[in-house]
């Protein structure tokens, strides 16, 4: 009760003293926490609209006097500042921002160890997978330049395949310009790959050899190459 002796008067007992002064401290913590406003809790002027204003613990009560009307003895001791620090009561924990942001260290870190391996991992199968294809392509500076003569090919071989034997010229090796006098479903326009036709005499027995005279029927064959030698020249073949 020392600690309270200097708010004691004449006439008045020392636990009275004791506490008052006690009231005085949580007073004083209140107001330093939010301010307590001019005209109460309630009022609604400018300087009571601030955004962090907490009203006073519900254990406690501001009375007429301006100091705080205590319950029973019970609540004068759990709110004895021996037991609970100023700062807690009401609630009013302090929480340290350094403790509340580690809190958050596993939804705001970067990639973990595993999922970095696993991603090593995927991406060491998908490249190879991807260029099996182009593993036995030789001779090549660009991959897709092997794609795009196939699917040129394509089209040339599927528009002649439309013709019948008789449409088909004779025998003889014939540029793109020269088959497509023949054939005008030949298509010329792409200038970036060389587009060479050969026709030649079979006979059944085999439709890979040439033959000199008309037997059993003519084999087509289709030659792709870039015109700058960029690419190895890739044949397509077709029988009439």
């Amino acid at each position: 009760m020392t600690k309270f002796q200097g708010d004691a008067k004449p006439g008045m007992s020392s636990a009275f003293a004791a506490d008052k002064g006690l009231n005085r401290t949580l007073h004083d913590e209140e107001k330093r926490i939010a301010p307590p406003c001019k005209g109460g809790w309630g009022d609604s002027s400018h300087r009571c609209k601030r955004k962090f204003q907490i009203p006073p613990s519900p254990l406690c009560q501001r009375g007429a006097g301006g100091d705080f009307a205590w319950g029973n003895g019970i609540t004068k001791a759990l709110l004895a500042p021996g037991i609970f620090p100023p700062r807690e009561i009401g609630g009013l924990r302090s929480q340290n921002p350094r403790r509340r942001h580690r809190s958050f260290a596993h939804t705001i870190s970067g990639f973990t160890l595993i999922e970095i391996i696993i991603a090593i991992v995927v991406i060491g199968i998908a490249v190879p997978a991807i260029m099996i294809p182009f593993s036995g392509i030789k001779d090549v500076k660009k991959p897709e330049d092997a794609v795009r003569a196939a699917l040129l090919a394509q089209k040339q071989m599927e528009a002649v395949s439309g013709k019948a034997y008789s449409e088909i010229p004779a025998a003889g090796s014939y540029t793109c310009a020269q088959f497509q006098t023949t054939l005008s479903v030949i298509d010329c326009a792409n200038t970036e790959f060389d587009f060479n036709w050969t026709v030649e005499n079979v006979a059944a027995s085999a439709p890979n050899t040439a033959v000199g005279s008309p037997d059993f029927g003519k084999k087509v064959t289709l030659a792709v190459s870039r015109f700058d030698g960029a690419m190895s020249s890739t044949s397509f073949y077709t029988l009439f």
